[in-house]
């Protein structure tokens, strides 16, 4: 981790006790006049953020458990983002998250530089899940047809973005949908919270309801029926929950500015780091059973196949600044090995196209949010 990140946070206690006043103290040289109150059901929190800590981006999180654990409040409004100095309020409503009574810690993080960030997603059918989206600092680096950056000469140029941890798992795709699109998985191929989703096409992510706009990154749109638009709305509607392009997916996958430029995604040994041909049994796994790569990033070598946001071209996207693929074809990019795959194909620089209407039990995809 970058040792310039600057974190901090502040913990103060709160007793909820069914619909009774909340009681709030924090002791923090960079917040000061907290008040916190429960009104109509929602916890206000009002404080002072100073003016050493503008420029920063806030989020709430609380614990049941004596700071043991901390879960982000999903369903907050107010000052929350990138903020400057000056008085601040966050409301959240506690009740759509389930704590209704109890001793709760809160914690206002605030983050003033790329750093990891956990969510805790609560679907309307009451499923929860968890994951963690990983902060990777931009900068140049070649993407291509050769299995060692680092011989080459830079030709990509990508911003800061973040990426998930994991492929998106089985138990985030049901908390968030509610159901499988297609043909649901089954113990045939690997099923289970921890597993990847598969079945998933590209419009299934996207969305394809083009009367309802949600939002629009690198050039495609997100409608409000995809699972990325869905999800963003789950936690405040405040990110823009996407696909990887073809390049931050390479660039991620080869560990950005600290490769070590890899045949695979974190190893030169492949049994390190992915599940394919030779050692899956023809399953899919729980993820996060290999190593890590240099950013750590799990799987990006195997298990499932990734979808991209990218239109397919015949080309690698290569000689500009946040390159989003071709202009134009109806398959979309997908990178990565899977189960099935030899050692070749699962190599960082391998690529391949699906039109966005497959889905396959070796096909999965990973989450992605421009900082």
């Amino acid at each position: 981790m970058n040792k310039n990140i600057k974190k901090k946070h502040i913990v103060f206690s709160v007793i909820i006790l069914l619909c009774c006043t909340f009681f709030g103290m924090a002791t923090a040289q960079n917040v000061s006049g907290l008040i916190a109150r429960y009104i109509d059901c929602q916890a206000v929190v009002k404080f002072n953020l100073n003016a050493a800590d503008s420029g920063t981006q806030l989020t709430l999180r609380y614990s049941g458990d004596n700071g043991t654990t901390w879960f982000t409040c999903t369903t907050i409004s107010g000052d929350t983002g990138v903020q400057t100095s000056g008085s601040k309020t966050i409301v959240w409503d506690c009740r759509a998250d389930g704590v209704v009574y109890g001793v709760v810690e809160f914690r206002v993080d605030y983050i003033s530089d790329c750093d990891e960030q956990r969510y805790t997603v609560k679907g309307n059918n009451g499923d929860t899940a968890s994951f963690t989206m990983k902060c990777i600092k931009g900068g140049s680096l070649y993407v291509g047809n050769s299995p060692n950056p680092l011989s080459q000469s830079p030709n990509v140029v990508l911003s800061d973005f973040s990426i998930g941890e994991y492929e998106v798992t089985q138990a985030l795709w049901f908390a968030v949908m509610g159901n499988w699109p297609n043909t649901s998985p089954d113990t045939t191929y690997g099923m289970g919270d921890n597993y990847p989703a598969y079945y998933v096409n590209w419009y299934d992510v996207v969305g394809m309801d083009f009367s309802n706009i949600g939002y629009t990154v690198a050039g495609v749109t997100y409608y409000q029926d995809g699972f990325c638009y869905k999800l963003s709305q789950l936690l405040g509607g405040n990110k823009k929950f996407c696909l990887p392009t073809e390049a931050q997916w390479e660039y991620a996958a080869r560990g950005g500015q600290q490769t070590h430029g890899y045949y695979y995604s974190g190893s030169d040994t492949i049994d390190d780091v992915a599940w394919y041909g030779d050692n899956s049994y023809s399953k899919v796994h729980e993820v996060g059973g290999k190593a890590a790569n240099e950013l750590g990033l799990y799987d990006m070598s195997g298990n499932v196949l990734e979808w991209c946001s990218d239109r397919y071209g015949g080309s690698y996207p290569s000689s500009d600044t946040n390159p989003a693929g071709a202009g134009s074809g109806d398959d979309r990019v997908y990178r990565g090995g899977c189960r099935s795959s030899g050692r070749m194909q699962c190599r960082v620089h391998t690529r391949g196209s699906f039109g966005p209407y497959q889905n396959r039990e070796i096909l999965g995809f990973r989450l992605a949010m421009t900082q």
